[in-house]
């Protein structure tokens, strides 16, 4: 099965995710590190999730406009569900839940929550 369109035309017209500003906030967090001369490399699969939760941590500080934003939250507790530590996982996912506006994106986000419930229940 084939979607029609490209990934940001899907996203917007699903109201998932405002493709422009997730990209202005990218180009500005690259630019910092850019001028900042930080170095950096990208770490190894097994360092993932003790470095997430801090990486994370940071964008929020510096770019605190995205505490209010649901699709940060969501973002925020799928990079946690893949790495491994869903009660942090769960906890940015109500939070992405509780500030949308999106009744779709709602349901989804309480699909999402039940699948990391269930699997917290037969861990």
């Amino acid at each position: 099965m084939t979607c029609p369109g490209n990934a940001p035309t899907i996203a917007d017209a699903n109201c998932v995710v405002e493709v422009a500003r997730l990209w202005e906030e990218s180009e500005a967090c690259k630019a910092k590190i850019r001028d900042a001369a930080i170095p950096f490399a990208i770490p190894a699969i097994d360092d993932l999730p003790q470095r997430l939760e801090s990486v994370l941590s940071v964008i929020y500080l510096q770019r605190g406009q995205l505490a209010d934003y649901s699709a940060a939250h969501a973002a925020r507790g799928e990079l946690l569900r893949r790495v491994g530590c869903p009660v942090d996982a769960i906890a940015a996912l109500e939070c992405a839940s509780e500030l949308t506006q999106h009744p779709s994106e709602r349901r989804f986000l309480a699909g999402k929550l039940q699948n990391l419930a269930s699997d917290q229940k037969h861990a």
